[in-house]
């Protein structure tokens, strides 16, 4: 059997949406973060606006960066032990 491949109505239209969407995805979070690195004299990029935002407004940051780590450290390591376990026994 051979494939043939069609070139109708919907491709050109769906390759645009593609274009616009990835625009959207790649474009919009760097030049969001090219703004938030304006606001501050420091260098340090992430690092100075994670501190910044969370951790100068009274140590609420602080818990939520913990139990961040903690909801998704545990897991993974569980997870990580259980996979090489199950691979040494097969």
């Amino acid at each position: 059997m051979s494939a043939t491949r069609k070139f109708g109505l919907f491709s050109p239209i769906l390759s645009g949406i593609n274009g616009i969407v990835g625009s959207g995805i790649f474009l919009l979070p760097g030049k969001a973060f090219a703004e938030a690195g304006g606001r501050f004299d420091k260098t340090g990029s992430p690092y100075i606006y994670a501190v910044d935002s969370a951790f100068d407004k009274g140590g609420a940051g602080r818990i939520v960066w913990g139990l961040g780590a903690l909801v998704i450290g545990v897991p993974v390591c569980f997870a990580m032990r259980a996979g090489k376990g199950a691979r040494t026994r097969a």
